[in-house]
């Protein structure tokens, strides 16, 4: 059985990392 905790972890972290590079692209296009 997988941990619940352990994977919501894991997919903040994914997510976040996505967000935070679409930011990046985002900022870059702008400049």
């Amino acid at each position: 059985m997988v941990d619940q905790n352990q994977l919501f972890t894991e997919i903040s972290r994914l997510l976040t990392f996505c967000l935070i590079r679409n930011i990046m692209q985002s900022f870059q296009i702008l400049v």
